[in-house]
């Protein structure tokens, strides 16, 4: 019983402690290396690692995609800053800085993650789905119908939006309610 108690009170007098996330995003362009920063070239992306997350790397993964909307290819562990007296901003805890080396594609940097292709000609989808030819996501929509669809898969076209499985169906209310 004194253990637990013990180990019970160490627990309560423990300073909270944050695990912030760093990444040092660099990427290859015209032979030099460039890094990639957020607030006008003031920040590296970084945020707070959260119980959301599966991983350290997956949570460095997500600030980066989140903050840069640009995914990071290779993830490597850099350093840990971890001094006992080490401390974050307004956080009065513990604070541990896990920092990262994330490589990536410099033409990745600038070119959009999806392009959205919207009522536009069975040929014009297909000439703009041979443009984008897998650096984005293509996706069309707009006047797509259940008998339209396959054609419009035919284009090229990575994904289909329909508005016509909503406009025309019916209200479906479901409710529970409780009577004695």
């Amino acid at each position: 019983m004194a253990g637990r108690a013990e180990g019970r009170m160490a627990d309560e007098l423990a300073p909270p402690i944050a695990v912030e996330l760093i990444a040092v995003l660099v990427a290859v362009a015209d032979g030099q290396p460039k890094v990639m920063t957020i607030d006008d070239g003031l920040a590296l992306p970084s945020g707070p690692f959260e119980v959301g997350h599966r991983s350290l790397q997956s949570g460095v993964r997500a600030w980066v995609e989140r903050q840069t909307r640009h995914p990071i290819g290779y993830v490597e562990q850099l350093y840990t800053f971890a001094d006992r007296d080490r401390r974050g901003g307004a956080h009065a805890g513990r604070a541990i800085s896990i920092s990262y080396l994330g490589l990536t594609r410099a033409e990745d940097a600038a070119a959009p993650h999806a392009v959205l292709l919207d009522n536009m000609s069975l040929e014009d989808l297909r000439r703009a789905a041979a443009m984008i030819a897998g650096r984005a996501i293509s996706e069309a929509s707009g006047r797509v119908t259940k008998e339209a669809a396959p054609a419009i898969a035919a284009t090229g076209v990575d994904l289909i939006s329909v508005g016509w499985l909503t406009h025309s169906a019916p209200i479906l209310d479901i409710g529970l309610d409780y009577r004695e």
